[in-house]
């Protein structure tokens, strides 16, 4: 008999914890827009393979790198470690409605390690919809790739005057940069991340 009230016990406590359990191991953290790159109006140098090393970046791009680090987390639950994103969402507004411009984006390991090459990732050219923001900025609704080394997840509305974006697993790594060339003449290029 104590037997089966010990196992009757022992059901009842693990569908009493089971539930959170479950919510813990799933968690999905709901955040706004970045701006990783703001009015953009000169086309960014992009560096060829000899420059791609540790101290280029940290003399020319340090300021440009998106570090997608769950804060929000760390900061409520400080003895958890930093926590970086699974995936991140990149999208793109302009000051006119005709601006175009070309985005690569680079992948870089964390600085700490022994070695952290800027590691090419893909470049897309963009194109200005119709969609206008709060600060009357166009919003990107037109994404096609040139090259696509990570095979980076294209959400294109084609043209509908919606928000086309591009989405990517960051596979571990430390930081993310978005260069902006060919940029449309008069034009400047806005860049925002989120993650989750």
């Amino acid at each position: 008999m104590r037997k089966w009230i010990f196992i009757l016990c022992l059901l009842c406590a693990i569908l009493y914890f089971l539930p959170s359990a479950a919510a813990n191991s799933e968690e999905t953290h709901s955040v706004g827009w970045t701006v990783i790159r703001s009015e953009v109006d000169t086309a960014d140098a992009d560096p060829n393979a000899v420059e791609r090393t540790k101290a280029y970046i940290q003399e020319h791009y340090a300021s440009m790198l998106y570090v997608p680090k769950r804060e929000t987390l760390r900061t409520v639950e400080a003895f958890r470690p930093v926590m970086h994103a699974n995936y991140v969402q990149i999208c793109f507004t302009c000051n006119d409605a005709s601006a175009t411009a070309t985005a690569t984006l680079y992948a870089l390991r964390d600085p700490a390690g022994a070695i952290s090459p800027l590691e090419p990732m893909g470049s897309y050219t963009l194109a200005a919809g119709g969609q206008v923001t709060d600060d009357e900025r166009y919003i990107v609704d037109t994404v096609a790739e040139v090259t696509d080394v990570w095979e980076i997840k294209i959400l294109d509305v084609a043209g509908a005057d919606g928000v086309s974006k591009l989405e990517f697993d960051t596979r571990g790594y430390y930081g993310f940069l978005v260069l902006l060339t060919t940029i449309s003449a008069d034009d400047n290029i806005s860049c925002y991340a989120a993650y989750y």
